[in-house]
């Protein structure tokens, strides 16, 4: 098997980091997409575990937490239309909790836009906080549910409501801001 060298494999992080996709930066670093695939790959793996080693026992106040969606393969749309789409394929959420104040991403979780993906995530949280926290969220359902199965009544917990224009266009400017303590 041949070694890809350190330069190389920092030259493919750097460009991947900076957001281009699998084909650019195959074609900026001279190696294959493949190669681009495995050095992303391994270097996932080595983030993941420097991740769940040091962000530990955080001293934070207060965390938001929100989720992003993103697809595998193709969006959900497009999977029935896929010749031979790969299992998995279709929408995913990264769920992320960062500390308000410093922005550090505390904890993460890729999975569904449901109830037990919602409690996977907090209760990864929970395992990386001490003593008395804020959680701030947007008022997706999931998260009320969750917060009282895994941290009880040991949180303050505010849902963040967005109104939008009045404009009837359907634009989802914000205008106001909502906040409702659910607990603590």
């Amino acid at each position: 098997m041949n070694r890809l060298p350190v330069e190389k494999i920092e030259q493919v992080l750097r460009a991947l980091g900076e957001g281009n996709s699998i084909e650019a930066t195959s074609r900026m670093a001279k190696v294959s997409p493949n190669t681009v695939r495995a050095v992303m790959q391994k270097g996932a793996k080595v983030c993941r575990t420097i991740h769940d080693e040091k962000v530990r026992n955080l001293d934070v106040q207060s965390v938001e937490c929100d989720e992003l969606e993103t697809y595998v393969y193709a969006k959900r749309a497009n999977v029935q239309y896929a010749k031979a789409p790969p299992a998995g394929a279709g929408p995913v959420y990264l769920w992320a909790a960062a500390c308000a104040e410093s922005r550090l991403i505390v904890a993460y979780h890729l999975g569904d836009r449901d109830r037990k993906d919602a409690e996977i995530f907090l209760d990864d949280l929970a395992g990386r906080v001490n003593g008395p926290l804020q959680v701030v969220t947007d008022r997706f359902k999931a998260y009320k549910g969750a917060m009282a199965t895994v941290f009880k009544d040991t949180v303050r917990y505010v849902q963040v409501g967005k109104v939008p224009l009045p404009d009837g266009k359907g634009d989802h400017h914000l205008t106001d801001v909502t906040k409702v303590v659910v607990s603590g």
